[in-house]
């Protein structure tokens, strides 16, 4: 008639038994709805409220908590005892908190004593599913007495689910009652509760349990007509779950398997602007390096029973080719999330970080202003944005913080070619750092120089990573790359096992982590248990870092800083708690000389995709990227991946941020030979 899952009632145990001192218990929120009808005979909802982040917090008390009322005075001796008995039952202090983000509900006690009476006082009251199944079997027509009887009938597998959903104390008495009707004839039964004249009952989302009669499996009744099924009611937050969806006989309850991987809210509901294409920017193997990589490993002889290398499959992830405007790179990403802001009636973040605004501005803004090192990719796309959306831009690039201008043999050229070239072409107001006058290119004096003249400027820190949104960008790149993992079909673990990325201001390397982890908890959520019930651990994000000036533990405390920023934003429960320093994989070991600046390293790493992939890289982010990942899958920290999890394939995703824009003011550096005239 119904079937429940077999560990229906250790999870009863659990929630009675949850205990305090900041215990808690996670479940997945889908799960607990569809299993709340065979659980609200332990507690009962008091209060619920939602606040603004989407969180619905449910205050709820044991179902036996109010004190039995004086009925009178009694001479009968039975009911004396019985009334005595209950005393001792009712009036149970004890209360939990259920906090539900939609995707995870996080249960704790919240008073300070437990119950005051044992589990089996709990089984004396019948959770409403199984108080509705047997009404609506009795709605058909068939006596309180015939569904007892099927219900408790030990051979057809009813009476164990019965005891796992604790209602194995229900009587044909309760069963009538909850029907609120007599029985009537029903017309088409031929025996009572036969196979053909009833509906199979089973919990939403869940494999149905095994324990079913096997004569009864050989008699399926009927799909009945669509009409018969009654709608589920709409989903609701909170402890208030759905009842149970009756299914036909023989149709699984188990939803189809679905691999997208869809933006859940919160995270959907934060307002963004199309920077992008409405397709993913493309991802591709490599195939010439894979096989290069894979056949430089030496393989150990036929009779050897050593273990053989792992293949190692190498694509990349062409975020250089997101967006159709100007020099597309990764900023783009991130400026999508910043453009409702900047035409907010009164824009939230439009302040120099370090010297905020008192008030906000009194309008959407006129001009947007930036800051970058001379070659900077980010101002240019900042730059094409302002354009684009019909505004002003200035930027502010500094000589100091390296870029290549203080090694490169022609300065002067440096500052007139590459990404200055594209600001001038794009019409923006440039300013160059200058020691003679400091405060030209000082941003809190070029704020209000703009507002003193009648601009409302709209400030976005180099990179846009300090701005409060610039995570949520590749936060959602994680979900984008998740989906087209899906595409692929990978071999190997189905998925890319490593991923580099650039890590230069940091929020790129943290936006990926916050959203893998978001999706790591919805993927939990829907059952699948990535971490626990597969021998695969969570992808490796390794950020390449790029600039020696702070050393490696200052930048990963700042990406630690920027994945929780983005972490809240997008809904994880507690970000300080589940994304934590074991999350972040940053490698210094590729920055060379400094930032910007060209070693050997970086101009062979730059020749060998070019001759071979024909990938063009850039010598300040993507070059020294590409170093570092040659690296990593020519070393044995891969192999040991491989041979630890049992694979033959380890999967490495190389995301392209772009830059290609910087190349002629490396002209002279030697990227590649001289080109020399010849004669025809």
């Amino acid at each position: 008639m119904f079937s429940v899952p077999d560990n229906m009632q250790d999870l009863r145990a659990e929630l009675f038994n949850i205990g305090g001192d900041g215990a808690t218990l996670t479940l997945p929120s889908h799960q607990l709805k569809a299993l709340w009808p065979f659980l609200d005979n332990i507690y009962i909802l008091r209060t619920q409220k939602t606040n603004p982040r989407q969180l619905t917090t449910s205050y709820l008390r044991c179902r036996l908590w109010p004190a039995k009322p004086y009925p009178g005075a009694v001479t009968d001796e039975n009911r004396k005892r019985k009334r005595a008995a209950h005393k001792e039952i009712y009036g149970c202090p004890c209360k939990v908190k259920f906090v539900d983000d939609g995707l995870l509900t996080c249960v704790s006690r919240t008073s300070v004593d437990g119950h005051n009476h044992d589990f089996e006082a709990i089984e004396k009251k019948i959770p409403s599913g199984v108080r509705e199944l047997a009404a609506q079997e009795v709605a058909k027509g068939y006596t309180p007495k015939e569904v007892i009887r099927i219900l408790k009938n030990p051979e057809n597998g009813n009476l164990k689910a019965l005891q796992l959903a604790g209602g194995s104390r229900i009587s044909a008495q309760d069963a009538f009652n909850a029907s609120k009707s007599k029985a009537r004839p029903h017309s088409e039964r031929s025996t009572p509760l036969s196979p053909a004249a009833r509906q199979n009952w089973q919990v939403q989302f869940f494999t149905t349990s095994s324990a079913r009669n096997s004569a009864e499996e050989q008699l399926p009744p009927p799909v009945p007509p669509a009409a018969q099924f009654p709608e589920p009611p709409p989903p609701s937050n909170g402890p208030t779950f759905a009842v149970l969806k009756p299914v036909a006989s023989g149709q699984s309850t188990q939803a189809a398997p679905t691999r997208a991987q869809t933006i859940p809210p919160p995270f959907s509901q934060i307002p963004r602007y199309p920077i992008l294409y409405s397709d993913p920017s493309p991802i591709h193997l490599l195939p010439v390096l894979s096989h290069r990589i894979t056949s430089s490993k030496p393989f150990p002889p036929v009779e050897s029973s050593a273990p053989r290398p792992p293949r190692i499959s190498i694509f990349v992830k062409r975020d250089d080719q997101a967006s159709p405007l100007a020099c597309t790179g990764n900023k783009y990403r991130k400026l999508e999330y910043l453009v409702p802001d900047i035409f907010s009636p009164a824009p939230a973040y439009h302040y120099y970080e370090f010297h905020p605004a008192t008030e906000p501005l009194p309008g959407p803004a006129t001009i947007l202003v930036t800051e970058g090192a001379l070659q900077s990719n980010h101002t240019v796309q900042v730059a094409a944005l302002a354009r684009k959306l019909g505004l002003m831009a200035l930027v502010l690039l500094n000589r100091d913080t390296g870029g290549g201008f203080k090694t490169t043999p022609s300065p002067d050229t440096f500052t007139q070619v590459g990404n200055p070239q594209i600001n001038k072409l794009l019409g923006v107001d440039i300013r160059i750092s200058n020691p003679d006058d400091p405060k030209a290119t000082d941003a809190q004096a070029v704020l209000e120089e703009l507002r003193q003249s009648g601009h409302r400027p709209y400030w976005i820190p180099g990179g846009a990573s300090r701005h409060p949104l610039g995570g949520l960008g590749y936060a959602r790149a994680a979900f984008e790359i998740a989906n087209q993992e899906n595409e692929i079909s990978l071999g190997g673990s189905g998925r890319f096992d490593y991923i580099f990325v650039c890590c230069g201001s940091g929020s790129t390397v943290a936006g990926l982590i916050a959203g893998f982890k978001l999706l790591e908890k919805m993927q939990l959520s829907a059952g699948q248990r990535p971490t626990t019930n597969t021998t695969f651990p969570p992808r490796k994000i390794v950020g390449i870092l790029n600039s020696p000036t702070n050393p490696q533990e200052w930048h990963e405390e700042r990406v630690l800083r920027f994945a929780r920023q983005a972490g809240q934003l997008i809904g994880l429960f507690n970000p300080n708690i589940e994304i934590t320093r074991e999350d972040v994989h940053l490698d210094s070991r590729f920055v060379g000389e400094g930032y910007g600046v060209i070693d050997d390293e970086t101009r062979k790493t730059m020749s060998i995709m070019a001759e071979t992939e024909a990938l063009i890289l850039d010598p300040v982010y993507t070059a020294k990227v590409a170093t570092g990942m040659l690296q990593w899958t020519q070393g044995q920290v891969m192999a040991n991946y491989a041979r630890q999890h049992g694979l033959e394939n380890v999967n490495v995703l190389f995301i392209h941020t772009g830059g290609q824009a910087v190349l002629p003011a490396y002209f002279d550096q030697h990227l590649a030979g001289p080109i020399e005239s010849s004669q025809t």
